[in-house]
């Protein structure tokens, strides 16, 4: 295998891992972005019949889950609305598509040497070409491991906040 043909596979490998990673923050984002959409339309639905249940109501038609309807709307209205400011799926989705804009702009910069870090390709001799490009191929994956590690600290710092403030609602006051 000669020295160009090893670098090229190495350079795929790096791609191949920078696109996994993107195309996994672009599953998450879609996922929190539609649950996000889902529940908040759920609850604006749910909100907007209520009056409309409560005037059918008045209009005594016998049925007896008819009566039931404008107290169940809005119970499923606030469990739909809590679940929306409970769980954190607008943030992930933002965050997700914070983090795949940062992995693809720099897989970019990657491909086309458009940083100092990553410019080998006009490196005349094939020797400083080869110990450059290995130099370029390390730089980058730990560029694209720096912006995921980052963003999973931040999902762990996050998670701890809630679990304190979850815990520390749930401890009784000490006398």
């Amino acid at each position: 295998m000669s020295e160009n043909s090893q670098v090229t596979s190495v350079v795929e490998k790096a791609l191949r891992y920078s696109q996994e990673l993107i195309d996994d923050y672009k599953k998450t984002r879609g996922l929190a972005r539609n649950i996000y959409y889902v529940l908040q339309l759920g609850t604006i639905v749910l909100s907007g019949v209520t009056p409309i249940l409560v005037l059918v109501d008045e209009l005594e038609t016998g049925s007896i889950w008819l009566k039931w309807l404008p107290v169940i709307c809005p119970a499923i209205a606030s469990i739909v609305a809590s679940m929306v400011t409970s769980f954190p799926f607008q943030e992930n989705w933002i965050s997700a598509n914070r983090v795949v804009e940062l992995l693809e702009a720099e897989q970019e910069k990657f491909i086309l040497g458009a940083t100092p870090a990553y410019r080998y390709y006009d490196i005349a001799d094939p020797a400083e070409r080869e110990k450059t490009s290995r130099k370029a191929i390390a730089n980058f994956i730990a560029k694209v491991n720096s912006i995921h590690l980052k963003q999973v600290e931040r999902d762990a710092a996050e998670s701890k906040e809630v679990e304190s403030s979850d815990s520390g609602a749930q401890k009784a006051p000490e006398n």
